[in-house]
């Protein structure tokens, strides 16, 4: 089914699914693939609990304008900082995602039987920060039935977010992941990378 339009390039879909898995997990050898075990959806109905607003991902960095002292004018430029951060609000306050933003606390659960079951997540936090690997799924920008992703391998959840209740809206996490460094990947992909299937198949 396709998934696209002409021009391809020109993405205007929210056609976006979010996994995580335990950091070291092999991701998918193509965009197309079923992510396997142990990689889950962020969300229990996937891109159906991401808030329309999307999903954005921030490819920031800071640089610094250096100047001679003879001359007013920029000689050179040098990166001082840079950072890749994803983020969107989820629309799934199950114990599953709240734990998404409480350092992947224990979930306990107490079964049904003269009262309903039910589960309990602690909210406190300590210092140390849960890692994770991130998958983020969606269309190619070349094929009207093609898939991309973006693979970050090490990710924490850095966001602070407060659940509303409300008339107006939906509850949900307004969720952060912030990359980090993999030395085990080479020099241009140690904080994550971009496929995109650009032709299709030969028969």
């Amino acid at each position: 089914m396709d998934n696209n339009s002409v021009p391809f390039e020109i993405v205007a879909t929210g056609e976006v699914d979010l996994y995580l898995a335990p950091v070291s997990t092999p991701f998918p050898t193509t965009p197309s693939e079923t992510p396997p075990a142990p990689w889950a959806l962020i969300g229990k109905s996937g891109g159906q609990n991401y808030d329309p607003a999307g999903i954005t991902i921030a490819l920031a960095q800071s640089t610094t304008e250096l100047r001679g002292l003879k001359d007013v004018e920029t000689r050179k430029v040098i990166r001082t900082s840079a950072s890749k951060k994803l983020s969107g609000n989820v629309f799934d306050i199950t114990a599953e995602t709240m734990a998404l933003a409480l350092n992947g606390n224990a979930i306990v659960e107490t079964p049904g039987g003269a009262d309903k079951g039910f589960q309990t997540i602690g909210l406190s936090l300590g210092s140390m920060v849960t890692t994770y690997a991130l998958l983020m799924r969606s269309v190619s920008p070349y094929l009207a039935d093609g898939a991309s992703q973006w693979c970050f391998p090490i990710v924490v959840q850095s966001g602070s977010p407060s659940v509303v209740y409300s008339n107006n809206g939906a509850a949900g996490l307004a969720l952060e992941f912030t990359a980090l460094v993999d030395t085990t990947q080479a020099a241009a992909k140690r904080s994550g990378w971009y496929e995109a299937e650009h032709e299709d198949a030969s028969s």
